[in-house]
């Protein structure tokens, strides 16, 4: 008995270790095969609600494998909706590098991002649309992203004792450093970044222009840093460059892209991915408009399978607290740089209400001395051209813009880390502007349109304005058409016989917001680019119905705006015309008719034809149409209070208050109704016109045409008694006078040079002078002088004097 029960637990023993032997053959079958499958979704820790480009990227695990038989998994696959698409049909394969795949049900848990391959297939038809090899090593984390170069030959690797190859042998298109890891130890990502990127990727601002010179050779295109200088998940600045030696592409766009936040407030990142600078194609190199959530910069279209654009993690636009330098020379560590093109272009919260909205744009355009890129280099002075737009009643719309151009060499520093700049201050731009004096300048007020974006383009000073009539290089002073972009014919001429095909052709872009940026002389072979550059220059940016825009051409002074009693806006102090573009067919033009910096004249025009007018001087307030004439006396001032542009948020309020104040009765725009707001001593000449108003500072005249069934009423009726109907000038300076209208009576007194003052090839200067003795207006005077040598006669003209 003892015996059978011995046997028994023997039995029984061996039996037990038969069991778990075979449960342990059957765990490592499991585990050498395929030892976990869950159909149930895994819970990632990225949300599924949908934002601007589409949900996140979800995925779940299908399976592991042990490749090695060591009993550990090492490779892991997923079922993914790439695209966002809600189809998950994609496969991404995790291949892990550092022994630390675990088994869990979280892929994210299971997986990282240190020492592991991940390939990304779209569609999942065994052709990878990307491949991502992180790496660890003493620089510390890195991601070696390699993209589709060829469709045809696709991304084929092989995977062997931990080692990542491709059979195209091709390098990376990006490559991704982060000395300290790609999170922080609280979990922020981490905002220190080193990006080397080879190949045609979107990473800097108009890289599409490039898309011919670059490609992935292994030769480095873009280098990008990063930084969060507080560590705190939120990237202060963004400093790009391209690595280029060629000359051309230098001309074609800046090399050196800076992006700064002043106040640590840039949009949050939201992660499309576990690996959270990875997303979908979104917005391309520039950052969404304000309100919207952060997108990951890194952004691929599956469908082609290339790495489309590295966006800025620093926007460049969208906030209120930034500035961005564009320059065409390099920026460098450890050096003063000297910034060419846009240095800065800043934004400001004037309300401080930090809605991401800014109040107030400034775009610097500099050229230094002698830059190479501003006329070759032949122009021995500092350039600036400004373009300062601000939104007065923050509707999120602009409604105000200065186009400045002057000569002020830039020589303050500012430090950023290691990187020094010749450049203003942010903090101290806006007052600097004020400070300085301008030699042109428009002036554009929004009359009730929407414009969102980088400001007001309308009449920003065009670049042939800038490289020919500033430089001294035209004699003849710009006029509203030039700041509409209508060139003189002289000048079209130029345009047209610029050489594109190499040599040293003349700049173009240059300071305007129009062809690009920088000034392009010598480019090689650009084919329709340089066509459009000179489309471009020729058309500008014309005004448009809803603005009006006003123009001072050599005011060498601080810029200051007034307010008119008259329609109450404001206006350009010293401004030589404007004009307000109301409809298609109807526009307001402004006049300063005696020069004394304020307008005097509005005039309603109909098809460019005068319909009726409003003038202001010498104690009198007039008002004509085609069926009357009448004077008001009056002691208005020209301006009822002048100001700067706002540069603070106090100087904004005051504004705004100002504004506010002056606007509680409407004036509908109309003329009529702007001469009857005033009171006083009315003189009512009924079925008149006037024509040819003159304004001087003891007075004016204009011509009085009055009809057979004309009448006078008012203060000065008896200056008509007796009068027959007819065509009369009516003077004023202090007493009135009226006479009858002459025709005009010309002379002219021409100085011409002595013969001995005429020098082959040198430019010949007569002195011309036309005198009018007549009472009526000469107009379209032209001048032709005829002269003979003994090679047959010689024209010159026709020149229009008046």
């Amino acid at each position: 008995m003892q015996k059978i029960r011995k046997n028994f637990n023997s039995n029984v023993l061996a039996f037990v270790m038969m069991i778990i032997l075979l449960i342990s053959i059957i765990i490592l079958s499991f585990i050498q095969s395929e030892w976990w499958d869950d159909s149930a979704e895994v819970n990632p820790p990225l949300s599924k609600q949908s934002s601007q480009f589409g949900a996140p990227i979800v995925c779940e695990i299908v399976k592991y494998r042990d490749l090695t038989g060591d009993g550990r998994p090492n490779q892991a696959n997923l079922q993914c909706d790439l695209a966002g698409k809600g189809s998950m049909t994609d496969l991404v394969t995790v291949l892990d590098k550092g022994n630390d795949m675990t088994n869990s049900a979280d892929w994210i848990a299971s997986t990282d991002f240190e020492n592991d391959v991940w390939v990304f297939d779209y569609h999942g038809d065994n052709q990878p649309e990307l491949i991502i090899d992180f790496k660890k090593d003493s620089s510390g984390m890195i991601a070696n992203m390699y993209d589709v170069q060829d469709r045809e030959k696709g991304l084929a690797y092989h995977f062997w004792n931990g080692e990542l190859s491709l059979e195209t042998d091709q390098p990376p298109s990006v490559r991704v450093v982060a000395p300290n890891g790609w999170w922080m130890q609280d979990l922020n990502i981490n905002f220190n970044l080193d990006i080397f990127v080879d190949g045609a990727v979107n990473a800097v601002f108009q890289a599409e222009i490039l898309a011919n010179y670059l490609k992935t050779d292994g030769e480095l295109d873009f280098q990008i840093h990063i930084r969060d200088l507080d560590d705190d998940g939120r990237p202060d600045i963004d400093w790009r460059t391209i690595k280029t030696d060629n000359p051309n592409i230098a001309r074609l766009v800046a090399l050196s892209y800076l992006t700064v936040n002043t106040k640590d407030d840039e949009t949050p990142l939201v992660p499309k991915f576990a690996w959270p600078y990875l997303g979908n194609k979104s917005y391309g190199y520039l950052t969404s408009s304000p309100g919207f959530l952060g997108q990951p910069p890194i952004q691929i279209d599956w469908e082609t399978g290339r790495i489309l654009a590295i966006s800025e993690f620093v926007a460049s636009r969208s906030n209120e607290s930034q500035w961005f330098v564009y320059s065409h020379n390099l920026l460098e560590s450890d050096k003063v740089n000297e910034i060419n093109f846009e240095a800065p272009f800043a934004w400001y919260d004037l309300a401080q209400d930090q809605d991401k909205h800014p109040e107030l744009a400034i775009r610097s355009w500099y050229a230094p001395p002698n830059d190479p890129f501003f006329l070759n280099g032949r122009f021995p002075y500092a350039v600036n051209h400004i373009r300062y737009a601000w939104d007065q009643d923050n509707d999120n719309s602009w409604d105000y813009k200065l186009g400045l151009v002057g000569r002020h060499e830039i020589e303050s520093i500012v430090s950023l880390s290691n990187l020094d700049l010749k450049m203003v201050p942010y903090e101290d731009l806006p007052s600097w502007v004020n400070e300085k004096s301008w030699d042109i300048v428009t002036f554009v007020a929004n009359e009730g349109s929407e414009v969102a974006g980088e400001g007001i383009y309308i009449w920003d000073v065009q670049t042939p304005i800038i490289e020919n009539y500033y430089v001294g290089w035209q004699d003849t002073h710009p006029d509203k058409n030039q700041f509409d972009g209508i060139m003189p014919d002289s000048l079209q001429t130029v345009l047209e016989t610029i050489s594109f095909g190499g040599g040293q052709a003349g700049s173009v872009g240059g300071p305007g917001s129009v062809g690009g940026p920088g000034s392009v002389g010598g480019l090689g072979n650009l084919g329709g680019l340089g066509d459009m550059l000179v489309s471009l220059r020729r058309l500008g940016y014309p005004l448009q119905v809803g603005f009006r825009a006003e123009y001072q051409h050599t005011l060498q002074d601080q810029v200051k705006l007034y307010l008119s009693p008259v329609d109450r806006k404001l206006h350009l102090q010293h401004a030589v015309e404007g004009t307000w573009l109301m409809t298609d067919q109807t526009e307001m033009v402004y006049l300063d008719t005696d020069n004394d910096g304020y307008f005097d004249t509005w005039q309603y025009k109909l098809y460019d034809q005068v319909i009726s007018q409003l003038i202001l001087g010498s104690g009198y307030v007039i008002y004509a149409d085609d069926t009357q004439v009448v004077l008001k006396r009056t002691d208005l001032l020209p301006s009822l209070i002048e100001v700067q542009p706002p540069s603070t948020h106090e100087e904004w309020l005051d504004l705004q208050t100002i504004l506010g104040f002056v606007r509680t009765a409407s004036l509908d725009n109309d003329l009529k109704t702007m001469f009857d707001q005033f009171s006083g001593e009315t003189w009512h000449i009924s079925k008149a016109t006037m024509e040819n108003f003159h304004l001087a500072s003891d007075g004016f005249h204009f011509a009085l045409n009055l009809a057979h069934d004309f009448s006078s009423t008012g203060f000065a009726e008896q200056q008509l008694q007796g009068v027959t109907p007819g065509s009369y000038v009516l003077s004023y300076d202090g007493t009135f006078a009226l006479r009858s209208q002459t025709s005009s009576n010309l002379s002219l007194d021409i100085q011409f040079p002595t013969v001995e003052a005429i020098t082959s090839d040198a430019p010949v200067r007569m002195r011309i002078a036309a005198t009018n003795t007549g009472l009526e207006d000469a107009k379209d005077l032209m001048l032709v002088i005829v002269g003979r040598t003994s090679e047959g006669a010689v024209k010159i003209g026709p020149i229009r004097l008046i």
